[in-house]
């Protein structure tokens, strides 16, 4: 009678245990992920006997960049995912521009507290004396892309599987030479981590709601990336 009762608290324990996962909120905005199946590898530190966790928060410790940037993942806690989507298959880099509405337009401070007042936020920011500005963790889903779509493809809700880059620029002036060398030094860098088929505009995947990035030559600025990385950038 013991071993039956035994086997019956650990039955009941087992199913409680089951039925207490975390579970991630996601903004309607973004593509809710389903649950995967994490390895042991992606855990810091020690083993887990847990491989069916929906998500962790990443570590901001360590910067995967091999490039000089300034880390701000700390200060912008709005504009992204706080929990890492398990296995996020990121193909797609993302360039964008803004600038601040007030005296001010290439103000970086201003910048940020408008992503702030909407509550979105890129992976990186270039300000104009091509400062890069690490804001949200490679690992998170930053909100940066908003109704999207990958042309050519079904593909939508393109937060989820992209790295967005913002530049700090105006539309009616170029962006700096330095602005734009450290555009092409970031966008390689990242390549190195990832394996990215699609380097988009903001406009090509929101075309009715965006035309940004401004003042870039763009055919100019996927040559120098073609020709110092090595890969074919996808066009339309």
């Amino acid at each position: 009678m013991n071993n039956v009762l035994r086997y019956i608290m650990l039955y009941i324990c087992i199913g409680l245990n089951a039925g207490c996962r975390a579970q991630t909120i996601v903004p309607d905005s973004v593509m809710a992920a389903p649950v995967m199946s994490l390895p042991d590898s992606i855990f810091d530190g020690g083993q887990t006997t847990d491989t069916t966790i929906l998500a962790r928060r990443p570590s901001l410790d360590s910067i995967a960049c091999r490039i000089p940037v300034v880390d701000m993942r700390r200060e912008v806690d709005y504009g992204h995912d706080t929990l890492i989507t398990p296995k996020r298959q990121v193909d797609i880099i993302v360039i964008h521009s803004n600038y601040h509405v007030g005296k001010d337009v290439y103000s970086t401070r201003g910048c940020i507290d408008q992503f702030k007042q909407y509550d979105v936020a890129p992976h990186f920011m270039i300000t104009r004396d091509g400062t890069i500005l690490y804001m949200v963790d490679e690992q998170l889903v930053a909100w940066h892309a908003g109704q999207s779509l990958l042309p050519g493809t079904s593909r939508d809700s393109l937060n989820y599987t992209s790295i967005g880059i913002e530049l700090v620029a105006h539309p009616d002036q170029p962006l700096t030479k330095r602005q734009t060398d450290q555009l092409v030094r970031l966008v390689c860098d990242i390549r190195q981590r990832y394996h990215i088929r699609y380097l988009m505009r903001h406009s090509d995947i929101s075309p009715r709601r965006k035309r940004d990035p401004w003042s870039i030559d763009w055919p100019r600025f996927c040559r120098r990336i073609e020709s110092r990385s090595g890969f074919v950038i996808w066009r339309r």
